[in-house]
C-alpha cells in the first residue's frame, strides 16, 4: 500500500509535497525490510515447537517467553531497524520520480553490518526452522484435528519459507550491487548528519543510475507478489473465510433493511397524498340524489298467506289472490 501511494502521487513528479508523509513511509518502508523476515521466523518458530512431543508437559513461564521472543522479533527489532539506519543516514530523505519517497544509507561498511545483514540473518533462521523437522510429527487427539493441522502447517511452512528465501535472495543481491560501487568511510554520525535536514529529489532518468536502483524495484514489486502468495495460502482456508461470509451476511442485511425502509417510506407518502382525493369522492357520495321509497298500493289486503307480485310506481292490476 505505501508503495502504491507513493507511485501515485509521486507519479511523473519529484516534488516535496507530503513532507510528513515522506518521512512516515520512509521509515516505515526501513522497518519493513526487517519485520517481514522477522515474522516469518516467528510463524516458522511456532510451527517448529509444537511439533515437539513433550509441550504438553511445558510449564507457563515457558508458554510467556514464547510470548515474549514473538514480540521482540515481531515488532521491537523492526522499530530498531529504524534507529540502527538513522545512524547511517546522509538525507533526511530522497524523492524519486515514479517511486516516491525512501531513506537511502550511506554506501559504507557498518550499513552493511546493521541494515543489511540483519534481514539476511532472520531469513536464513527461518528457513532452517521451517526444514528442520518434519511436520509430520505434530501430535494431535484425533485424525481429523491431525490432518487439520498437518494441512494448516503445511501451507504456513511452504509459505514462510518462500518469504525467507525472497527476502534471503533479494539481501544478496542489494548487498552485491552495492558492493560493486566503491565504498566511503565512515567518520562518525556528527559527520554523517551533516546534513541531515537537506531533501533531494532525483528524476527517473538520474535515479536509475544509482547503484541500489534495480534492488529498490525489485523489493517495490516483490512486496505485492508477497502479500498476492500470503492471500493465496491463506485466505481461502475455513477460519479466513468465515469472516467474510459474515461480513457478506451483514452487508445483505443492512441493505435489505434500507430498502424495506425506503419502501415504508414511499407507502407513507404516498398515503399522506390520498385524504384530498377521498374527501372528494366522499362529498360526491353525499350530494347525490335520493330515491325515495316506492309506493305500493293499499287496496291489496287481504287475510292469510299471499304470494303478490309488486311493482313500484306502477298501478297493481285486479288478478285473483292464490291462496294455498
Amino acid at each position: 500500500m505505501a508503495w502504491f501511494i507513493d507511485g501515485f502521487v509521486w507519479y511523473r513528479s519529484y516534488a516535496n509535497d507530503s513532507p510528513h508523509w515522506c518521512d512516515f513511509v520512509g521509515h516505515f518502508l526501513v522497518a519493513s525490510q526487517t519485520a517481514i523476515p522477522s515474522a516469518s521466523l516467528c510463524i516458522a518458530r511456532r510451527i517448529y515447537w509444537p511439533s515437539e512431543k513433550h509441550l504438553r508437559g511445558v510449564r507457563r513461564i515457558k508458554i510467556y517467553r514464547e510470548y515474549v521472543i514473538d514480540w521482540l522479533l515481531g515488532l521491537f527489532l523492526p522499530l530498531l531497524q529504524i534507529i540502527l539506519q538513522y545512524i547511517v543516514q546522509e538525507r533526511r530523505y530522497y524523492i524519486l520520480e515514479d517511486l516516491g519517497c525512501i531513506l537511502l544509507s550511506s554506501n559504507v561498511l557498518l550499513t552493511y553490518i546493521i541494515v543489511m545483514i540483519p534481514p539476511l540473518v532472520f531469513s536464513a533462521f527461518s528457513l532452517g526452522f521451517c526444514f528442520g523437522r518434519n511436520i509430520d510429527k505434530v501430535d494431535a487427539p484425533t485424525p481429523i484435528v491431525y490432518h487439520s493441522l498437518l494441512n494448516r502447517s503445511t501451507r504456513l511452512l511452504i509459505l514462510t519459507a518462500l518469504e525467507s528465501v525472497i527476502a534471503f535472495t533479494l539481501g544478496i543481491y542489494n548487498i552485491v550491487s552495492n558492493a560493486s560501487v566503491e565504498m566511503g568511510v565512515f567518520v562518525s554520525p556528527q559527520d554523517t548528519h551533516a546534513n541531515i535536514t537537506q531533501v533531494e529529489s532525483y528524476s527517473t532518468e538520474a535515479w536509475v543510475q544509482l547503484p541500489s536502483a534495480s534492488y529498490l524495484q525489485l523489493s517495490r514489486w516483490t512486496s505485492v507478489w508477497s502479500c498476492l502468495f500470503a492471500f493465496l495460502f491463506l485466505g481461502f482456508e475455513r477460519e479466513m473465510l468465515l469472516p467474510y461470509i459474515a461480513l457478506c451476511s451483514r452487508a445483505s442485511a443492512t441493505c435489505h433493511s434500507g430498502l424495506a425502509m425506503l419502501h415504508s417510506v414511499r407507502t407513507r407518502s404516498t398515503r399522506a397524498s390520498e385524504p384530498s382525493r377521498a374527501t372528494s369522492s366522499s362529498t360526491e357520495l353525499r350530494t347525490l340524489p335520493c330515491i325515495s321509497e316506492p309506493k305500493y298500493s293499499q287496496s291489496w289486503v287481504s287475510e292469510g298467506p299471499e304470494f303478490l307480485f309488486i311493482h313500484p310506481d306502477r298501478p297493481l292490476p285486479d288478478l285473483p289472490v292464490h291462496r294455498p
